[in-house]
């Protein structure tokens, strides 16, 4: 365990002196003087972070500890350590969990100039000494100091997992559309890990959520195992629009989601994440609303083995718990991150293959991606009317149920090969998820109602 400071001894009224928010100050800056002019030109170097990450180095070498194994924490403006630190050095970092942490840092034009003094103005911009990993072109600070700009910046390069908790009710970083918009940064760039949020004060007072629901299962994640990284989830609930009385008033982004550390595959020719919903609880209870079955992306983060060449085709099979095949697809790959889109996810468990196709010899038992059928609905006012093609010559079973489990609808598709047409009965707006099962097959398909 290291625990960093961030002080510099720059005079300042209250005697304290100042701080860099773990970051780093202007090549010309002064830290004994309280005067400094604001830099136009130059570069704002990671001073801090460089000692930070110096530290990390050397225990990574000469500590006794598993170099694959290393964890980042900061609350309040505390958290923007973490948060910059696994952005600088993203393959050497495990897992980050910020509290109500800074992800965002501007100067403010008031009576106290000093961080001017450090980083320039906004309208400068100056260049920081942090490069660019995808075109090796200096970041501005300001690009530096927004993390949801080097996430992007990131996307493709190898990330930890990165954990949040943020307060409806905080006074001091502030529930806006800006901490909305951190949470999407995640989504769209597919970083694996949870965002929670809920009703508590800056000091954690008023939490729903306690310290061991929203803090990762530190040694469970290593930097040597993949992982699979969600977004996109059906069953994640509302954050609203950054009002604190709009949206639920607690909830997680993927906190319904995980899988199994132990036990994933990363070969040259294949990958398998065995994935799952687990229940979500608030306060030491299990939320009233639970979920058997979702859908989400899957992304493949941090493989060891599996890197497909660009060109090569990418087969994908998902196996709910009875071994049943419910899911497949095939794409060319074209570069940078596999993202699997639309992955049924049950509580039961799923088995997510990912392979090169001709890559190594396939199963004679394996299902050709050809061979399920198609599920498609066309809104028809009051109803939907559902098509199903290339159903094969044997008797199916159709079952239609809300996102909570209820039946709606059964139904059995006797046994000509082709295909079907059929109306559901009128469906409450929400998500259903339309299953066919057969002899040898299962195959979903969400389905978005709205009227």
């Amino acid at each position: 365990i290291l625990g960093f400071d961030d002080w510099l001894p720059t005079p300042s009224v209250n005697s304290t002196g100042e701080n860099t928010f773990w970051s780093g100050y202007h090549e010309g800056y002064d830290f004994y003087n309280a005067e400094n002019l604001i830099p136009a030109t130059g570069v704002v170097k990671m001073y801090s972070q460089k000692r930070y990450i110096q530290s990390i180095l050397w225990a990574r070498k000469f500590d006794d500890a598993d170099s694959n194994k290393v964890y980042l924490m900061g609350i309040s403006a505390g958290g923007m350590g973490p948060y910059l630190t696994a952005n600088l050095i993203p393959e050497k970092v495990t897992a980050a969990y910020c509290v109500a942490g800074n992800f965002k840092l501007v100067t403010i034009a008031n009576d106290d100039t000093q961080p001017e003094q450090m980083w320039g103005t906004l309208a400068t911009n100056l260049n920081s000494d942090v490069l660019n990993p995808e075109t090796g072109v200096a970041i501005p600070v300001f690009s530096l100091f927004d993390i949801r700009e080097m996430l992007a910046i990131n996307k493709n390069q190898n990330m930890p997992l990165i954990f949040c908790v943020y307060g409806k009710n905080d006074q001091t970083i502030f529930w806006t559309s800006y901490t909305v918009s951190l949470s999407d940064s995640l989504e769209h760039n597919h970083i694996g890990g949870k965002f929670f949020w809920d009703q508590r004060e800056h000091d954690g007072s008023g939490q729903n959520f306690n310290d061991a629901e929203t803090m990762p299962d530190w040694y469970s994640y290593a930097n040597n195992i993949s992982y699979p990284a969600f977004s996109n989830c059906t069953i994640n609930q509302d954050l609203g629009d950054g009002t604190p009385a709009n949206g639920a008033a607690y909830g997680a982004i993927n906190g319904y989601l995980d899988y199994t550390k132990d036990n994933v595959t990363d070969a040259t020719c294949n990958i398998t994440y065995k994935i799952k919903i687990i229940d979500l609880l608030v306060g030491g209870v299990p939320n009233p609303v639970q979920y058997n079955t979702c859908f989400a992306d899957v992304t493949v983060r941090r493989a060891q083995n599996f890197h497909p060449s660009i060109g090569e085709t990418i087969k994908w099979n998902n196996f709910d718990s009875s071994n049943a095949k419910i899911q497949n697809g095939s794409f060319v790959y074209n570069g940078g991150l596999i993202t699997i889109s639309g992955v049924q996810i049950n509580k039961s468990g799923n088995r997510l293959d990912i392979k090169i196709s001709n890559c190594a010899k396939e199963g004679d038992d394996e299902i050709s991606e050809t061979s399920l059928p198609e599920i498609t609905f066309q809104n028809a006012g009051s109803a939907y009317l559902v098509s199903i093609k290339n159903l094969p010559d044997e008797v199916i079973s159709l079952s239609v149920v809300n996102i909570i489990g209820e039946t709606v609808l059964n139904k059995i598709i006797s046994g000509k090969s082709g295909d079907c047409q059929f109306q559901l009965p009128q469906l409450s707006s929400g998500i259903y998820i339309i299953s066919l099962r057969g002899t040898n097959f299962s195959l979903s398909k969400k389905l978005f109602a709205s009227h």
